[in-house]
């Protein structure tokens, strides 16, 4: 009681601090205090038994009866029309052939289908009413009834047929002989009447319709003016295409490359088919003219005779209903489905009571699920419909008789009236015509499983179809099965054999057996039915409900209730007795001895025999379901493919697969999507298909915001209906038409001429950059001699001033070059230098002597041996990769590297050093340098003549020789600088005249540079199985409301003043108008067409002038002096144009004067622009090359700057009034469409309608040509870059080289200055006699010679410094190159660059993301 009024209080002021807090209004408190108040004080922990077991089945031998409960418990509310509309109201027992009303199904009774093609008329509900009114048969004795028969409904059925068949061909020859017809017959006796009337009615039936059906000739008509509007369309389109690649400055042989073979139409005008088909139509009515004359003078003969023909298609349609019901026995009989009571076949044609709307509106709801709670669909693939031929090859069969089954119907026969087989086996089967119908799609997808017969009622047999109902369980038991990890008995399904041994205990057993008589065949099938067989005879059953979201809990519950109740079952232990004996030698885990009777055993023994059945059915049954997919014309179905689900499919696949079905009543395409989509709405039949569509699709967004229902393409292909424009008109939207291909194939060819463009760009960078980053690898880790780093140079200086499109043919040759430069020069120089014992680099054998300084750098080779040496380097030939650009290595693969001394250039074999021409063994000696001397070379002597090579040459050799080989490398030397000069002037011409050549000696160097291969773009990926919007999507009569990502872009029309000449013509403000645009982002272009209301692109059109003058030609463009987009002021020629220009002319704008001068500018003077004899200096032309950009292209990149700008307004209120892109925000795979974007009254309320247009992909998006040229300057900045680097790290090699040199001439001029001062003091009287004039005298020589030293010392530590910044500036280089050269571009260009170089699409990426539209 204490505790009681304890709680109380406690309750009464946490009362108290609530009504506190809502009276402050702190929500933050409110839920504080609510949290104390509701969440319990103390929370249950739950034992986590995972580890101890993880298997499906229970190992527990106690077992619990909550294992029994149902899986789901919305399993009834979540079907849309409950168990009352589950199953058909009437539905065909199979055993008794009464049409049954209401039929119990369940435990009692099960049923088919019987899918099939349509031919009117068909026998209906409303004939088995009529046949039940005459279904007695009275016999009278003596006046009186004595017995009264009735037959079944359909035998009823069929008399009744045949019947009236009989009384309607009396009918004809009575009123031919009424009439003087029989005179123009000619002579033919009383039998031959109906035949040669019904052949004549052939031939007349034949000019009339044809294969055309009815309204033969109109539908030619028709099809042949939509020719010849297709081709006018197509002319237009050609023509605006033009404008619009012109305008983006494609010209010339690439735009006839884009435009390609699709330059002129492919239509032909008129269509040629169409044309002759009317011809000979018109002929064949003149042929029968004298047929069609009798008919019109006979007009109730041909009336009579209309009848007759009907009468024969509905004997057909009879003899349908009964081979059906024959063929659906056999299959419950043959194949592995439940035993129940009944067995029933609904088939729709004399199911539905069609005359009762009530009940034929619910019955076309419900019709999906129906078709799902079927055991299996029977399929007729019959032949295709001859409105002609047919029903004239069915009399014949029939006629003969029907007078003899009418007296004695026990002489009928069902094979007597069965047509010839059309198709002989089930792999026979391709594209039948039951493919191309509307309601077939339904009852193929939604079916458990399919049997097949041919034209003549016989089965299309095919192995897996004697699984029967286990066929639909296969996949879902496979779900079970691959959580039991743990069962004991796995090694069953290591042995083959063991399995075999598992099917034949069905044999050595009394277990009944439906498949008794039947010969059951070893083969995977064969032994998957006798297991099923062995789980059938234990009471093993899985409910027929099992879907993908219950498969486990059903397989579980079926188990369990089976492991609970086979004690009871005596046969049931029998079986299971001999299944163990077989499983006990393959038990891998440790398991005590197994007892049948034990729970826990009979879980593992049935878990074992499920998976034995889903070992050996599971691919058969995946390859069955492809191959029926293939030829029911359902692709694309990945998850019924894999026999997982049967309803609720993305709404984008379920309409591409109807778009390509016909149907008798064109709106039943809308209609027969139900049940495949998962939804129930009431049938208006007059409604027409849009509407039909438009409410299907609005029930669809309501229960599932399945967003594929917007991926719709076409401009011709938008709903009409208010507020519906997010829809389309027709199925046939979801694919591609044949004018949304064409212009693919337009977009393709760009793309792939932009893309060939940029790959052959990015391959020769990679390449030159493999080349440059072995060279600095080489440089890094070895002395180059002054030979190969003259030649280095000179390479240097044509990669940086030429273009990629201008270095392509020469890139192989440099290669060789680079090579020859690291093999043979480098291994030759090396092998003649050695150590000196101070360190000092000598030649082999010498001593180290002080340098010999020379005026000038001599050109000949012997030149670069007589010079500072180089440490030795080794002489292995290898070849080494190029580094990966930006890749860090880890500590593992540093240490498992070579040591950088192997590095070589690019990627490049090495020959063999036998081929670089003649050397010996021995020391070399330099040609015209005495030995051992070092020549010491000025470090800020600039080389204007490369130095020739002279590899040393033995002493054994005479002078001739010398003298030879010294001509022979002089050649050499001059023909590489020469050809290398070429490449960098772009003459390619030599002093001779001709064409600048390499030598033969290089012609031989192995140098193979790989090529990089391209792949497609990286992309999302564009087919996902669902499309569920994660947020709240509103339909409303008056539009649908939702969150969308919105993309300004830049619309460009072509032909304005002719779309405006149309609006003003057009009288509806809501008219539809054609046209074809591009829209860009900035980023990448799309071409399309497009459909919309007068009103809105009368709108558009007043943008697109704006947006063309403001942003692309910028007719307020700055002058000179104005400041660029990318943030470059001006160039070089516009600054040397203002200085020409007069001081006294005023400025074009002065309000906006340049103030000062440009970047390049600056640079220019800083390193001088003097010119010389040779014109500007090295650096200067350097600096020109890089920042040297045509015109054209300066313009294009400044106009992608300018649309990258305007596309990336930050406020979503100034893009209001124009056309944007949007899709459904949050969804992968939703599709960006074109729509108008208005803002509402209140200002903060944004409304949208969409642009029917031709399909927008940026996949395949050609990039902006602007920004193709930045990216161009981008890879030309990356380029000079890297050579830069190089010769800088050159540059301080050289003045290195040096360091020794200095650092001796350095040591003797302290030597020296040492040793005068000692000599001063041992002459120390003389000095002291001397006068203080001398000793002033001596002090200018002493500050000179101190000059000197420090001089000296600070040209040794600048040269230290200078090599050790470049090294580590080479370094850091190689890991950021990309990132140092982006800094230079404008920030929203940077994004995109990347992209390009990283072989991305260019998706749209700056938009608005989740903005609440009202679409209508």
């Amino acid at each position: 009681m204490d505790y009681v009024k304890a709680r109380g209080n406690d309750m009464v002021a946490r009362s108290r601090a609530a009504f506190e807090v809502v009276t402050s209004q702190n929500p933050e408190k409110i839920r504080a205090i609510l949290n104390l108040l509701f969440v319990p004080e103390f929370k249950p922990t739950f034992e986590d038994d995972s580890e101890d077991d993880d298997s499906a089945a229970a190992t527990s031998t106690e077992f619990h009866s909550g294992d029994l409960i149902a899986p789901s418990v919305q399993l009834v509310s979540g079907d849309p029309g409950g168990l009352q509309n589950r199953y058909p109201y009437r539905l065909i027992d199979l055993d008794t052939k009464e049409l049954v009303v209401l039929p119990d199904i369940g435990t009692l009774g099960q049923y088919c289908i019987l899918s099939h093609s349509w031919k009117f008329p068909e026998v209906t509900y409303r004939h088995f009413t009529a046949a039940k009114s005459k279904n007695f048969t009275k016999v009278l004795a003596a006046g009186k009834v004595v017995n009264v028969t009735r037959r079944n409904d359909v035998e009823a059925t069929r008399q009744s047929c045949w019947s009236e068949l009989v009384e309607q061909e009396e009918e004809v020859k009575r009123l031919v002989h009424e009439s003087d017809a029989l005179s123009k017959l000619g002579a033919i006796n009383d039998d031959e009447i109906i035949g040669e009337l019904l052949r004549r009615l052939k031939d007349v039936r034949e000019a009339e319709r044809g294969s055309y059906g009815q309204d033969g000739e109109e539908k030619i008509a028709k099809a042949s003016a939509d020719s010849i509007a297709a081709h006018q369309e197509q002319q237009m389109e050609i023509a605006n295409l033009r404008g619009l690649l012109a305008d983006l400055g494609l010209k010339g042989d690439a735009l006839k490359t884009v435009v390609g073979g699709d330059g002129e139409p492919t239509h032909a005008t008129p269509n040629e088919k169409e044309v002759a088909k009317l011809q000979e139509r018109k002929a064949a009515k003149k042929r029968q003219a004298s047929n069609i004359e009798f008919f019109s003078q006979y007009g109730h003969i041909r009336n009579a005779l209309d009848k007759l023909v009907n009468c024969v298609t509905l004997c057909r349609s009879m003899i349908k209903i009964e081979q059906s019901i024959e063929r659906c026995k056999e299959v419950f009989d043959r194949n592995c489905f439940p035993k129940t009571e009944k067995r029933y076949v609904w088939i729709d044609t004399c199911c539905i009571n069609k005359d009762d709307s009530n009940e034929y509106v619910r019955s076309i709801s419900a019709m999906g699920d129906w078709y799902k709670n079927a055991q299996f669909c029977l399929v007729h693939l019959d032949t295709r419909k001859d409105f002609v031929q047919e029903w004239l090859d069915d009399w014949e069969i029939f006629s003969p008789n029907a007078h003899k089954w009418l007296q004695d119907w026990d002489k009928f026969s069902l094979e007597k009236v069965t047509p010839k087989p059309n198709i002989a086996t089930y792999r026979d089967i391709h594209k039948p015509q039951w493919s191309t119908r509307a309601w077939t799609l339904q009852e193929l997808v939604m079916s458990k499983t399919t049997f097949y017969v041919n034209s003549s009622w016989a089965f299309l047999d095919r192995p897996i179809g004697g699984l029967g109902y286990w066929y639909y369980l296969c996949p879902f038991v496979s779900l079970y099965t691959e959580l039991d990890t743990k069962n004991p008995f796995l090694g069953v399904l290591d042995d083959g054999k063991a399995i075999a041994e598992v099917a034949q205990v069905l044999e050595q057993t009394t277990a009944e057996s439906r498949l008794a008589g039947y010969e059951l065949v070893d083969t995977p099938v064969g032994k998957a039915q006798r297991i099923i067989e062995m789980l059938d005879a234990m009471d093993f059953h899985i409910r027929g409900d099992i879907d993908l979201n219950t498969a486990r809990p059903r397989v579980m519950q079926a188990v369990n209730a089976t492991a609970s109740t086979l004690g009871a079952n005596t046969s049931g232990i029998v079986l299971l007795t001999k299944i163990l004996d077989v499983l006990k030698p393959h038990t891998k885990a440790p398991f005590r001895k197994p007892l049948p009777t034990d729970p826990t055993t009979v879980k593992h023994v049935i878990g074992i025999l499920l998976k034995c059945i889903v070992a050996l059915t599971e691919q058969l049954i995946q390859e069955d379901r492809e191959y029926i997919a293939d030829f029911g014309n359902a692709r694309g179905l990945g998850m019924w493919q894999r026999g997982l689900i049967s309803n609720k499919f993305a709404t984008s696949k379920a309409m591409a697969l109807m778009s390509t079905r016909d149907a008798t009543e064109e709106i039943d395409r809308a209609y027969g999507l139900m049940g495949m989509l998962g939804v129930r709405f009431p049938t208006f039949q007059a409604e027409g298909l849009t509407k039909a569509l438009s409410r299907l699709l609005d029930e669809v967004v309501t229960t599932s915001n399945d967003v594929s229902v917007f991926n719709w393409t076409g401009k011709q292909y938008g709903s009409p209906i208010r507020g519906r424009s997010l829809y389309p008109s027709v199925p046939e939207a979801y694919v591609p038409s044949e004018e949304e291909s064409r212009m693919k194939g337009f977009e393709k060819r760009l793309a792939e001429l932009l893309q060939i463009e940029r790959y052959e760009c990015l391959n020769d960078f990679e390449q030159i950059q493999g080349m440059l980053l072995g060279v600095l690898e080489l440089i890094k880790s070895r002395q180059v001699s002054d030979d190969g780093s003259a030649w280095i140079k000179e390479i240097l200086k044509a990669l940086k001033r030429r273009e990629f499109k201008d270095l392509r043919p020469h890139i192989i040759n440099i290669s060789k070059i680079l090579k020859y430069v690291e093999t043979k020069i480098g291994d030759v120089v090396s092998s003649a230098v050695g150590k000196g014992p101070e360190g000092v680099e000598t030649e082999a054998g010498g001593s180290s002597q002080a340098p010999r300084p020379v005026d000038t750098p001599s050109t000949s080779l012997s030149s670069f041996t007589s010079s500072v040496k180089i440490p030795s380097m080794p002489k292995d030939g290898l070849s080494f990769k190029a580094p990966k650009f930006g890749s860090k290595k880890s500590e593992h693969e540093k240490e498992a590297s070579p040591a950088p001394s192997s590095r070589g250039i690019g990627k490049f074999k090495s020959p063999s050093l036998k081929g670089f021409g003649l050397k010996t063994p021995g020391s070399s000696v330099s040609a015209g340098s005495p030995k051992g001397e070092i020549t010491q070379v000025s470090s800020d002597s600039q080389i204007q003549t490369p130095p020739q090579p002279l590899p040393a040459t033995p002493a054994s050799l005479n002078d001739e020789a010398k003298r030879l080989e010294l001509k022979r490398t002089e050649t050499v030397n001059t023909q590489v600088i020469s050809y290398l000069r070429s490449v960098e002037s772009a003459d390619h011409i030599s002093e001779s005249g001709e064409p600048s050549k390499l030598p033969p000696e290089l012609k031989d160097i192995l140098a193979s540079i790989p090529e990089r291969k391209f792949g497609k773009p990286k992309a999302e990926a564009e087919d996902v199985d669902t499309m569920i919007s994660p947020n709240p999507i509103l339909v409303k009569s008056s539009g649908i409301e939702g969150l969308f990502d919105i993309q300004r872009v830049v619309v460009t029309i072509p032909q304005i003043s002719k779309l405006r000449r149309q609006i003003k013509t057009t009288i509806g403000a809501t008219q539809n108008i054609s046209g074809w645009c591009s829209i860009s982002t900035g980023f990448a272009v799309v071409f399309v067409g497009f459909s919309c209301p007068k009103n809105i692109l009368e709108k558009e059109l007043d943008v697109v002038q704006t947006v063309e003058a403001k942003i692309l030609k910028h007719e307020e463009s700055n002058n000179d002096g104005d400041e660029d987009e990318d943030g470059e002021v001006g160039d070089l020629d516009d600054a040397e144009t203002a200085k020409a220009a007069s001081p006294s002319d005023p400025p074009k704008r002065p309000g906006i004067k340049r103030q000062g001068t440009s970047a390049l500018e600056k640079r220019l003077k800083s390193i001088g622009t003097s010119k010389s004899e040779g014109g500007k200096s090295d650096q200067a032309k350097d600096l020109l090359s890089e920042e040297s950009e045509t015109k054209e292209a300066k313009q294009e990149r400044k106009r992608v700057s300018r649309m990258i700008k305007f596309v990336q307004e930050p406020a979503l209120s100034l893009v209001a009034g124009e056309w944007v892109l949007a899709r459904f925000s949050g969804v992968p795979g939703a599709k960006w469409f074109l729509c108008y974007l208005d803002m509402g009254s209140s200002g903060g309320d944004y409304y949208g309608h969409r642009i029917a247009t031709d399909e927008i992909n940026f996949r395949n998006a050609s990039p902006e040509l602007g920004l193709m040229r930045s990216w161009e300057k981008y890879m030309m900045k990356k380029k000079y870059r890297l050579c830069s680097l190089i010769q800088k790290l050159l540059e301080s090699k050289d003045r290195s080289s040096h360091k020794a040199l200095l650092q001796q001439d350095l040591a003797s001029k302290i030597t020296e200055r040492i040793n005068q001062g000692k000599a001063g003091v041992a002459g120390g009287t003389a000095a002291d006699e001397m006068e203080e004039s001398d000793a002033d005298s001596e002090t200018e020589p002493i500050a000179d010679t101190l000059k000197a030293i420090s001089g000296l010392a600070v040209d040794v530590a600048s040269a230290g410094i200078a090599e050790t910044f470049y090294e580590r500036w080479a370094s850091r280089l190689e890991k950021s190159l990309d990132g140092d050269v982006l800094k230079e571009f404008p920030v929203h260009l940077q994004v995109a660059l990347k992209s390009l170089d990283d072989n991305k699409s260019l998706m749209p990426s700056m938009y608005h993301s989740a903005k609440r539209i009202h679409m209508f």
